[in-house]
């Protein structure tokens, strides 16, 4: 099995050396940047029937989007406001873990059934969410992995606070579906 598909597999299944590896691997950028975009493709498939083909783009940007956003708030959080004394820590590390947190978002593409649409979404939002935390603990050597749920907590706050700025900002107007 080739190292990519054995670190998609190892992260999806929390498997801490996996994520050990890729910490230590300053070249794995590029793996985890088809991570993104195979996650991006794979909500974009499953949106077009509501969306048509552009959904496939809009996807693959609002996944590119959000890891890099997620990456450098989750950055700034873990690294400038709760440092642990032993952890050296760089955007590019969290880069990487963050993206390969996004392996279970590949599964979003099977959101084109339309009875499993909401559980398959549901699912695979909440997969991915454990990933990230198992993520940051690693990239940060925290402890305790309560430490590594309030980095994350707070990075989703700060970035619905930024998502629900735009909306504003932008004057669209959303409507319940």
């Amino acid at each position: 099995m080739n190292t990519f598909i054995r670190r998609a597999i190892g992260c999806a299944k929390l498997d801490t050396t996996v994520f050990n590896e890729i910490k230590q691997d300053s070249q794995a950028l590029p793996q985890a940047l088809l991570i993104v975009v195979l996650s991006g493709l794979a909500v974009g498939i499953a949106s077009v029937p509501k969306a048509g083909a552009g959904g496939i783009f809009i996807g693959v940007v609002f996944d590119l989007a959000g890891w890099v956003l997620w990456s450098a708030v989750t950055y700034f959080i873990g690294a400038k406001l709760f440092p642990q004394s032993a952890s050296k820590v760089d955007l590019s590390l969290i880069m990487r873990l963050v993206a390969f947190a996004s392996v279970p978002g590949i599964l979003r593409v099977f959101g084109l059934i339309p009875s499993l649409e909401r559980i398959i979404l549901s699912l695979s939002a909440a997969w991915i969410l454990v990933v990230r935390v198992i993520a940051i603990k690693i990239a940060f050597d925290y402890k305790s992995v309560w430490r590594a749920v309030g980095v994350c907590l707070l990075a989703g706050f700060i970035l619905f606070l930024l998502l629900l700025l735009l909306v504003v900002l932008s004057g669209v107007q959303l409507k319940p579906a």
